[in-house]
């Protein structure tokens, strides 16, 4: 039997059929043909769904960071704050595991004002959003709070004593009170603000106008009496208080001189006469406030206690009506009427500042047998001489220009020399 053998070129022939047919059966063929797309949208969907998700988580924490920040920088911008800002800011964000923020916040602060900044940059740390190829996002929180007060009223109390004289003591004092008046008139409105001085040494001159509306009467006689000094020796239980009420009766400090022994009139009294030592009540005028100050002149002790007084008393609301008299009087501007506030008015600060070099030293008060009726004093008007009565057998009277005691007072009798 013979076998017939194909021809390799018939063989190549069919083989090239065949797999044309199968081409052309793949391209009729169109089963699979979305899974390109939908791979393709599947990725978008996911980068998409990671951006919304880190999104929503990134939103989550920036709002509690923000929500502490506020109740942190709120805490440290109060007045009555006890703690520093920084202290406090720190620690809210630490309680809320939030410790890695550790920034001090910007502090804006003087007498009845206090702002507390706070800004945080940082970033989230993003998940689902680096599968498409993203990358961590920026988170951003800023807080702002502050607190003022409405209006301040200030006592300055500042010693005239004469141990100021001595190491620049009173220059410095000058410096200092200068220094403090620049500050606080040009960062507080002057319209809301007040200032009294109030010098002391061995008393406190309060001045005839400031005293005129209080009643302070020598002993039995009105205070229109006698006009040399105007000072008030107050007593145990109104140093309880920091009332004065201008109808309560006050004891008006003597018009005498304890440390001259002369006959020469009187030159340094306990209570003081000279120029600027009087109360400088109720000013926000820079100027007059300095020219004050350089006024002021150091001699006497050191009577704290009454400068305390009336500094805390010029703060007290029963100061009120003395105020308003003053702006009658045209002493004082109309501006601060009703002023001193209310104690417990929120929106007022109310301070004594208090300059001394020292504690406490004497003080001198006439004697109460001596306040009334006549005096062992005997004066001779036409020279100007004195003599004192004091028993002493049958020489009673001391007359100082001669050193020696006589039986009468010096003018009368037949010895006038």
């Amino acid at each position: 039997m013979s076998v017939r053998r194909r021809a390799a070129k018939d063989i190549s022939k069919d083989v090239l059929t065949r797999q044309m047919a199968r081409m052309r059966a793949f391209a009729r063929d169109d089963s699979g043909a979305m899974a390109a797309p939908t791979i393709f949208f599947f990725l978008a969907m996911l980068a998409v769904g990671g951006l919304g998700i880190d999104l929503l988580r990134m939103e989550r924490d920036r709002t509690v960071l923000q929500y502490t920040l506020d109740r942190a920088v709120l805490a440290a911008a109060d007045l009555d704050q006890p703690l520093a800002p920084e202290v406090v800011v720190q620690d809210y964000l630490s309680k809320a595991g939030m410790e890695e923020y550790d920034q001090p916040p910007e502090l804006s602060q003087w007498l009845g004002y206090k702002s507390v900044e706070r800004t945080i940059n940082t970033t989230f740390n993003a998940h689902l959003l680096k599968f498409s190829g993203g990358s961590d996002m920026p988170m951003y929180a800023n807080s702002r709070a502050e607190e003022t007060i409405g209006s301040v009223e200030i006592s300055m109390v500042l010693d005239i004593s004469g141990s100021m004289n001595s190491n620049r003591r009173l220059i410095n004092l000058k410096s200092a009170a200068h220094s403090f008046i620049d500050q606080i008139t040009q960062n507080t409105n002057t319209d809301n603000l007040s200032i009294s001085i109030i010098p002391y040494a061995t008393q406190v001159n309060a001045g005839e106008a400031l005293l005129s509306k209080y009643n302070a009467g020598f002993d039995d006689l009105p205070a229109s009496e006698w006009n040399y000094s105007h000072c008030v020796n107050f007593v145990y239980d109104q140093y309880a208080k920091t009332t004065l009420d201008p109808a309560e009766r006050l004891e008006r400090t003597a018009h005498f001189d304890p440390f001259t022994y002369s006959e020469n009139k009187i030159a340094r009294p306990v209570c003081l006469t000279r120029d600027g030592s009087a109360i400088l009540p109720s000013t926000h005028d820079p100027t007059t406030l300095h020219n004050y100050i350089d006024g002021l002149t150091a001699w006497g002790n050191t009577s704290i206690d009454i400068g305390m007084k009336w500094g805390s008393a010029l703060l007290d609301p029963t100061a009120r009506p003395v105020v308003n008299a003053l702006i009658d009087d045209g002493e004082i501007e109309a501006q601060f009427l009703n002023r001193p506030t209310e104690d417990n008015h929120g929106h007022t600060l109310k301070i004594i500042i208090l300059m001394s070099d020292g504690e406490n030293t004497n003080q001198y008060m006439m004697n109460p047998s001596r306040r009334s009726t006549m005096s062992d004093v005997w004066y001779n008007a036409e020279t100007g001489r004195y003599s004192v009565y004091h028993s002493n057998g049958t020489k009673n009277y001391y007359w100082p220009h001669k050193n020696d005691w006589y039986d009468h007072p010096y003018g009368n009798g037949t010895h006038t020399v």
